[in-house]
């Protein structure tokens, strides 16, 4: 079926989005590519339902009924016909490191201005070695809309807009809109 054809290149450019969060213009070109496959799903899904009595009202109440499906055909139309879709891009670093400190203790016993004792005590790492430490560095990159009105991240948001077609066709199938 040429709806679940569409979706499922759809779900290959969101594996694609996933493996290149750190190449930017790979992950655009990507997002692209699957706002075009999953809208494409769609738009056969309302083809077919257009054919039935009732296809076309049932098509608009699911897209109706989705936040998801709405704004991302929104995203789809800009990136075709206006100009190319660019989720803010994010890059947070983390970095977990252990300091550690040396003190020395040094005591001179002065008496008539001649140095009669000199004593010196050290603690912590070595005698006066510093302490070398390798630091894990964690660093994430997530791409979100700004205009979006959710928490999701662009991943989270192109996930639960596969699973929203996926339960669109799966109803149109199920209700004889989508043979």
């Amino acid at each position: 079926m040429k709806q679940r054809d569409k979706l499922n290149e759809a779900r290959y450019f969101l594996a694609r989005m996933r493996a290149a969060l750190d190449d930017r213009v790979a992950f655009e070109y990507d997002l692209s590519a699957f706002l075009s496959a999953s809208r494409s799903s769609l738009q056969f899904a309302l083809e077919d339902a257009k054919r039935k009595q009732g296809g076309q009202a049932w098509y608009d109440k699911s897209m109706q009924n989705s936040a998801v499906c709405r704004f991302l055909k929104d995203k789809r139309d800009i990136n075709i016909h206006e100009e190319p879709v660019r989720p803010q891009r994010s890059v947070s670093i983390e970095a977990m490191a252990s300091v550690h400190f040396t003190e020395t203790l040094e005591i001179e016993v002065i008496r008539n201005g001649e140095a009669i004792d000199r004593r010196s005590q050290s603690s912590g790492v070595g005698s006066n070695e510093a302490a070398s430490v390798d630091v894990p560095v964690t660093v994430t990159v997530t791409y979100v809309f700004n205009d979006w009105v959710g928490s999701e991240d662009v991943l989270s948001l192109c996930g639960k807009y596969v699973q929203d077609i996926d339960d669109i066709i799966n109803d149109g199938v199920a209700k004889g809109f989508i043979a």
